[in-house]
């Protein structure tokens, strides 16, 4: 085939025989490979040599915590909207607030006395041993475990998407990250996209209440890929108070301002950000008060979410990173969201709500989470960890619980005709 530029090594002129044919110059692999080999497709994609397992690995572990993620969302929004009123969303957010804070502290605790790849081995297991129990309950009929399910399921979510990042995090510097972020990133945009596609099918085979122990398997698989993970590379571990040199841990208070700037910043965007999942779910559970067609008609959001993000993560990210900076980058969502805020309110209708939420879950999955992490390596490796917990587990859903407590007092009275 036709390549338009070689790049030539080098070689050392041999003596050779008269009339023997002359030595060929030696095509470097990039330039000798197939327009469509890997190598080819990996160095379009800023990956440099050596780093192309490793991407592809930490692509699948954000796809599987994606998987958890989506489907874990779409079974307990068809559970819990066909169950109870939608009005209940907002207590449950205040719930969700307080019990992930409260998981935050705890995930940060432990995470500074074990090593990386057993907590999220070990989290991972438990909490596939947590779904089938919950499976068990709803089974059973016990009114609280769809609740329970529903605030249950975004804690252990999150946490997955947050270990994921860590573990990203661990095998990168600031400059790799700017460079592979936004495609590793793009695994999470993967799994929303193939989870939903796939969910509403399994709905239909299975039913939405055996959907959660589809998401336990899931589980499984993302500990047998940290394990995988953690046999190839280093991750982090647990270190004493001190460093080998005598000098103190690094502290937040040489971070303090910074750290409260990232703070007021998530919890305004989440509390707005709550309200408008408020709105568009109950728009949902008006135009499909059926279980199933509920659950079928999330997948395929989340399916349109995903297709979207996509294209937006792997063309528009990286680009406006490298061109725009952090900033504009961060103002993407907030803006996108407003204007589609705007919209809801002259045409509240299933379509504009459905833009409204696209919003939120297109740029907060793609672009929003890339920027956040390259702004966790302001902080010293020591400390990205439980910052990271603080920030994404405990100040976030904070966020959500203001959101709620918001909502409390703005939707007082169930909609007409609900239980």
């Amino acid at each position: 085939p036709f390549i338009s530029r070689q790049i030539v090594t080098s070689q050392p002129q041999l003596p050779t025989d008269p009339g023997s044919t002359p030595p060929r110059p030696r095509l470097s692999s990039v330039s000798a490979a197939p327009l469509l080999s890997p190598i080819r497709i990996a160095r379009s994609l800023s990956v440099e040599p050596g780093e192309e397992r490793r991407t592809a690995l930490l692509f699948v572990l954000l796809f599987l915590a994606s998987m958890v993620f989506v489907m874990g969302r779409t079974a307990r929004d068809a559970l819990f909207l066909t169950q109870f009123p939608v009005t209940w969303i907002a207590y449950m957010w205040v719930a969700y607030g307080v019990v992930s804070s409260v998981a935050a502290v705890g995930y940060g605790w432990v995470s500074t006395r074990v090593s990386r790849e057993r907590l999220a081995i070990v989290f991972a297991l438990l909490s596939a041993v947590s779904y089938l129990a919950i499976r068990w309950a709803v089974g059973a009929d016990l009114g609280w475990a769809i609740a329970f399910f529903y605030v249950w399921a975004e804690v252990i979510a999150n946490l997955f998407v947050l270990q994921a990042w860590a573990i990203t995090n661990d095998l990168h510097d600031p400059r790799s990250g700017r460079r592979l972020f936004s495609l590793i990133g793009a695994g999470r945009i993967v799994g929303m996209l193939l989870s939903g596609f796939i969910t509403g099918g399994i709905v239909r085979v299975i039913g939405t209440p055996n959907l959660i122990v589809v998401i336990a398997g899931i589980m499984l698989a993302f500990a047998a890929l940290v394990r995988l993970i953690g046999s190839r590379y280093k991750l982090a571990r647990p270190k004493k108070g001190t460093k080998p040199t005598g000098e103190p841990a690094p502290s937040l208070r040489r971070h303090r301002t910074y750290t409260i700037l990232l703070s007021v910043m998530l919890l305004t965007a989440f509390l707005a950000l709550t309200i408008g999942d408020y709105q568009f779910k109950a728009i949902a559970k008006i135009s499909f008060p059926d279980r199933d067609d509920l659950a079928e008609y999330m997948a395929g959001f989340y399916a349109a979410v995903g297709a979207i993000a996509f294209v937006f993560q792997v063309s528009l990210t990286p680009r406006i990173l490298k061109h725009l900076g952090v900033v504009p980058a961060l103002l993407a969502m907030p803006a996108a969201f407003l204007g589609s805020t705007i919209a809801l309110l002259f045409w509240p209708v299933l379509p504009v709500g459905t833009v409204l939420k696209l919003s939120d879950n297109g740029l907060q999955y793609t672009i929003h989470d890339a920027t956040m992490q390259l702004l966790y390596f302001a902080y010293p490796p020591t400390l990205r960890t439980r910052v990271r917990a603080i920030l994404e587990a405990m100040v976030k859903p904070m966020g959500y619980s203001l959101g709620g407590v918001v909502l409390v007092f703005l939707s007082p009275v169930p909609f007409a005709g609900e239980p």
